[in-house]
């Protein structure tokens, strides 16, 4: 990849400053679906409002199916799909832009911005800061494709825990465990 990484997590409303080269916004997804089929996730609305309720046996919570998370297999690394914001985008049009485009699927549904992550990271003798914003989202059942002339290599679904250990750097974990707690909070009912 040629660049190191220096994560660092800071609450949404606190100001960045640093002696950077250059600041890159960027925004994208945790991509999830209940289970182990191409079926849709049950109760959630393409509003973009908070989801209703999940039916407890597709849950990971004792159910016999799983959260499954999108991974993305980029330039050596396993990775969730993100990418550098366009002049004028907004942060959420962004997000969802990315992850249409990165993996070849129609507009996904964003749910609720769970995290926002910065690290920093030097390319071309050039320290950069970004920052990533993170919604929870889910997409149509279907084929999806990696982009390749972006480098991404396999496009994947895998477990919660096994997405957790497979990414590459520390800002990635980070948006998994802000996943993993707002899903965790969701009003899970027996349907």
């Amino acid at each position: 990849m040629g660049s190191k990484q220096r994560n660092l997590v800071r609450g949404a409303g606190e100001e960045h400053t640093s002696g950077a080269d250059m600041h890159i916004t960027a925004a994208g997804g945790v991509v999830f679906r209940i289970g182990r089929d191409e079926k849709p996730v049950a109760g959630l609305n393409q509003s973009g409002h908070e989801p209703g309720y999940l039916n407890k046996q597709d849950s990971t919570r004792g159910g016999t199916s799983a959260v499954q998370i999108l991974l993305i297999y980029r330039n050596g690394f396993w990775d969730l799909p993100k990418g550098k914001r366009d002049v004028g985008e907004s942060i959420p049009a962004c997000a969802a832009r990315e992850v249409a485009e990165e993996v070849h699927c129609e507009i996904p549904a964003l749910l609720t911005m769970i995290a926002r992550t910065e690290h920093t990271y030097e390319q071309g003798g050039k320290t950069i800061d970004k920052t990533t914003w993170w919604y929870s989202m889910v997409i149509k059942p279907g084929e999806l494709l990696p982009q390749i002339e972006e480098g991404i290599q396999a496009v994947e679904w895998v477990d919660l825990a096994e997405a957790r250990s497979r990414v590459g750097f520390d800002n990635l974990v980070t948006a998994l465990d802000a996943f993993s707690q707002w899903f965790d909070n969701l009003q899970i009912a027996s349907v």
